[in-house]
């Protein structure tokens, strides 16, 4: 009496599943999918991921991944699940698909041809960050609805298709870090029978970084009145900045760095006054900054460095909300804007490298956040201001290179962050302030060289325990060297070369198991013999010892230093056979 009512049953489920896939589209999704399954599973580990895409459970809208509405598949999210098949041919007949998103996978070989079809919904299409091949197919301008298109990060390579240009839907356009190369002119420059980017007037972001595109930036692209974001970094673009990209005054972001850019910047820029984040960098720009960038306001993150540019940077100082800032490697002039000191979240500063005079700005003590200063390598005078003292997240202080004089200030060591020191070749008088050894976690170098410091060296420089690198060379330090250096057991390089230091050297020193690139002490008026423990220095690669005054044997260990390529016992008072001006290689 049973068996009828099972019978009845296993009925009513056959209907109800027969009935859910009634519809011809649905049955096509189902095929479909299990088509698009096979191409992308290569390994038992991919297959359980994707466990319940199987004919054994019809029901393929709850299978992980899927989207559905009406029965039908409007979505498609397999990102990140380590997929290392390819892209099935199959998949273009999911004509109802809105969103498809295969990206950061190890998918491989080419992009179908058949991904869209003059039927298909797509409106996103995500196949970033995978090891796809090929050209970008022709057929991609079936997307009729396409907005956002991400091939970002594969191997792609050839040239952008022309038809790519007839989605006048497209918002985004990423193809970033690929091989794609050749003249960008063709799809942007209004010439028959090539439709121009022009006609994509509804893009808000391109990103184009890092592929081989070269040619012009073409003028045209200022007719994108919607961008907000173009990213053109490291291409081989030439000739001038399009004076009007100053028409796409929605722009947030334009970055042109690492090209072959030349000529002035456009005065028409300082129209972009939603502009946040300007990078030119590494290309040959040239000329005066024009005065117009003062209407940047909203600028916080800025990088113009290693070009040819000169005169003044005032035109930069128009933003009080910068977080980074750096012109380094240019021409620039003048004094620098005390207008820089007004953004007080301000991370990073960077002025090395130019040709900047007068004083440091006391304003820049008003820098709250504050990190790194670099400042070096100008000319530069008067003294270091007392101002600075009040940024106490500096962790990099740069002011090498400049006529900097008086005393090193002792707050200093009062920066509870700092870690990189380097006041070498200036005008720096005085003694070395023993506040500096209070940083005895937090400094890793400390290059002092190349002034006119007197006195002797502290023996609280070994409460520097962190010490990486110490440059002492070319003052007026006299006395001893302290016993006590032998407590830096993280140096890696020693320089104390060109002082009047005397006494002999410690033998402590050859506790310094980690000093690799030099241990210098040439030039002093240092006495006694070599101690015999420096040639426990297994990682030293340069030894000068030359021009003082030791005595006695060269100890015969120094030939079985196995890493030492330069040594200089010269000009000293030994006896042995190392007593000459320099051995290349032991």
């Amino acid at each position: 009496m049973q068996q009828p009512c099972i019978f009845h049953v296993l009925f009513l489920v056959w209907f109800l599943i027969g009935s859910s896939l009634s519809q011809p589209g649905q049955r096509d999704d189902l095929k479909t999918l299990l088509e698009v399954k096979k191409s992308l599973v290569t390994n038992p580990k991919e297959e359980k991921v994707l466990g319940d895409w199987n004919s054994d459970d019809p029901n393929f809208c709850k299978w992980r991944g899927v989207t559905c509405r009406g029965g039908l598949v409007v979505g498609l999210n397999l990102s990140d699940l380590g997929l290392t098949g390819s892209i099935s041919p199959s998949i273009g007949r999911l004509i109802n698909l809105i969103e498809l998103d295969l990206s950061s996978n190890k998918l491989e070989g080419p992009i179908p041809k058949t991904i869209c079809s003059n039927k298909t919904s797509l409106e996103q299409l995500g196949l970033s960050g995978n090891e796809l091949s090929g050209e970008i197919p022709e057929e991609i301008s079936q997307c009729k609805s396409l907005r956002v298109l991400n091939l970002a990060d594969n191997k792609l390579t050839g040239r952008i298709p022309e038809s790519l240009f007839q989605l006048v839907e497209l918002t985004a356009l990423a193809l970033f870090n690929n091989r794609l190369q050749e003249n960008w002119k063709f799809c942007i420059y209004t010439r028959i029978g090539f439709p121009e980017i022009g006609n994509c007037t509804n893009l808000e972001q391109i990103d184009l970084y890092r592929n081989h595109f070269s040619g012009e930036i073409p003028s045209s692209i200022g007719r994108l009145k919607e961008l907000t974001y173009l990213h053109l970094r490291e291409n081989q673009f030439a000739g001038n900045i399009p004076a009007s990209l100053g028409n796409c005054n929605q722009l947030t972001l334009l970055d042109l760095a690492n090209s072959q850019l030349s000529g002035s910047i456009p005065s028409s820029l300082g129209f972009l006054k939603s502009l946040q984040e300007l990078y030119l960098y590494n290309n040959s720009l040239e000329g005066n900054l024009p005065s117009s960038l003062i209407n940047l306001k909203n600028l916080t993150r800025l990088d113009l460095s290693r070009n040819k540019l000169n005169g003044s940077i005032s035109p930069l100082s128009g933003s009080s909300s910068y977080l980074s800032f750096s012109v380094t490697g240019n021409r620039f002039q003048g004094d620098i804007p005390l207008d820089l000191g007004k953004s007080p979240n301000l991370d990073r500063l960077r002025l090395g490298n130019n040709r900047f005079t007068g004083r440091i700005p006391w304003t820049f003590g008003k820098i709250q956040e504050l990190s790194m200063l670099d400042i070096s390598s100008n000319a530069l005078t008067g003294t270091i201001p007392e101002e600075l003292g009040l940024c106490k997240k500096l962790t990099h202080v740069l002011l090498n290179n400049n006529s900097l004089s008086g005393l090193i200030p002792s707050w200093l060591g009062k920066l509870p962050l700092l870690g990189e020191l380097k006041l070498s070749s200036n005008r720096f008088t005085g003694s070395i302030p023993t506040g500096i050894f209070n940083l005895s976690s937090t400094l890793l170098v400390l290059s002092l060289d190349g002034n006119s410091l007197n006195g002797s060296i502290p023996q609280d420089v070994g409460n520097l325990e962190a010490l990486n690198v110490l440059n002492l060379e070319n003052n007026q330090l006299s006395g001893s060297i302290p016993s006590e250096i032998g407590k830096l057991s993280k140096l890696y390089e020693l320089r104390l070369s060109r002082n009047v230091l005397t006494g002999e050297i410690p033998v402590e020193i050859g506790q310094l198991q980690n000093l690799q690139v030099a241990l210098d002490l040439s030039y002093n008026n240092l006495t006694g013999e070599i101690p015999s423990t420096i040639s426990a220095l297994d990682k030293l690669e340069s030894l000068d010892l030359s021009h003082n005054q030791l005595v006695g044997k060269v100890p015969g260990a120094i030939a079985h230093m196995k890493s030492l390529r330069y040594l200089n016992l010269s000009c000293n008072k030994l006896e042995g056979g190392f007593n000459k001006t320099a051995v290349d290689k032991i």
